[in-house]
């Protein structure tokens, strides 16, 4: 589904109907480059800047971005309510406070 700005609101089902094709095909590999977290009681908030590769063996990126993932704590246990992630691009680098210190 169409969201605002770019964005698609998607189900898991949705991700892994869409994205099953080339995960099948070439695989994926993604690994994270800084992470920043903030939390309050059973909520957390979860910045996770990435890099992208099409082999697990190559050595420059492919791309990146940042991960933004929304946690609250039940029963003792973190479960995710939301992920959003934005691709990097040459209008929307990477913020420093983002970036590996």
């Amino acid at each position: 589904k169409d969201g605002v700005a770019g964005t698609l609101v998607m189900t898991t089902k949705d991700y892994i109907e869409r994205a099953k094709p080339k995960l099948t095909e070439t695989g994926f590999f993604e690994r994270p480059v800084a992470t920043r977290i903030l939390r309050y009681g059973n909520i957390a908030h979860v910045w996770s800047t990435y890099e992208t590769r099409d082999a697990s063996n190559q050595e420059k990126a492919s791309a990146r971005g940042i991960n933004s993932f929304e946690l609250v704590r039940i029963g003792g246990a973190w479960k995710v309510q939301s992920i959003l992630w934005e691709k990097e691009d040459a209008a929307h680098p990477i913020p420093p406070q983002f970036l590996p210190r």
